[in-house]
């Protein structure tokens, strides 16, 4: 004979509790879009599990967000899911709720600002005190500089190269990691005063806004301009700006025309060859 020993627990024999702590620091910086999520804090309870009716589960606990800042009610939400492990007390199967913070709304880049966010989560099935947990977001926005990591780029295009064909990509800083924001690129003349020969050479290269709206890429708009002896390296000035706050940042990059491409007339080498009744006539130059 085998003894067996079963665990039967009533639904109000165990309080929810945190495992550690129930606070945690929450820093927003580059991902400041809706709907992005933050931290984590779980609680667990050893009553529940998630074979009961979801909606049955979910009634038992009363969430409150304790907060009274208007701006902090607008901004942030506070979002559970629901999951089951086995528990190291008894090897009994418990429930773990995750809470995450949620943006409700975009952050601007210049937002600034520390707050903290109570939220109450009550087991309304456990009486007393023990039947109620508090957990706590402490949250820090930094705001966002729009800055280049270099004050010069460089890149190198051949004077062969046929329009539309990509010389380079440039982006700020840190411009991968952004979110729920947008920074465009424009390309500027250094000298907006230079005299139309000159200017001419600068249609060469133009600027568009990569697909995902994080980059800048630099393309040949002109290849006619490319192949003009007249045309030598360029110098640009390109101006990123955020979108909402108009903050902006400025770079040079240079351009490195790579190759030769001479002209007939300084080449000397433009001779067209007409036939005419088996008789090769070189014409002369223009």
């Amino acid at each position: 004979k085998t003894s067996l020993d079963v665990f039967v627990d009533d639904e109000d024999d165990n309080a929810p509790y945190v495992n550690g702590t129930g606070s945690t620091d929450v820093i927003i910086s580059f991902n400041r879009t809706k709907g992005a999520t933050f931290g984590a804090l779980f609680v667990f309870d050893r009553d529940l599990t998630t074979i009961f009716p979801k909606d049955q589960s979910h009634n038992r606990y009363v969430e409150t967000l304790l907060n009274n800042d208007t701006w902090v009610k607008e901004t942030f939400d506070i979002k559970s899911t629901f999951n089951e492990r086995k528990s190291p007390y008894g090897g009994v199967r418990e429930s773990v709720r995750d809470y995450q913070l949620v943006l409700k709304k975009n952050l601007c880049v210049t937002e600034n600002r520390s707050v903290y966010l109570d939220y109450q989560v009550n087991d309304a099935t456990y009486p007393g005190l023990d039947g109620t947990v508090l957990l706590r977001f402490n949250v820090t926005i930094l705001p966002v500089i729009i800055h280049f990591a270099n004050i010069t780029h460089k890149f190198t295009v051949s004077r062969r190269a046929s329009v539309y064909a990509k010389v380079g990509s440039i982006c700020v800083e840190n411009c991968l990691q952004f979110d729920g924001f947008s920074v465009t690129y424009q390309l500027e003349v250094p000298d907006r005063n230079t005299s139309a020969d000159p200017l001419s050479c600068y249609s060469a290269i133009s600027i568009t806004q990569a697909p995902d709206g994080k980059w800048g890429m630099l393309y040949v708009n002109n290849s006619e301009a490319l192949r003009s002896p007249s045309c030598q390296d360029l110098l640009y000035i390109v101006v990123a700006q955020e979108g909402l706050t108009q903050q902006e940042a400025s770079t040079q990059i240079q351009i490195t025309l790579d190759g030769s491409m001479k002209s007939c007339r300084a080449s000397r080498c433009c001779l067209v060859q007409k036939t005419d009744n088996k008789k090769s006539v070189s014409l002369p130059e223009a």
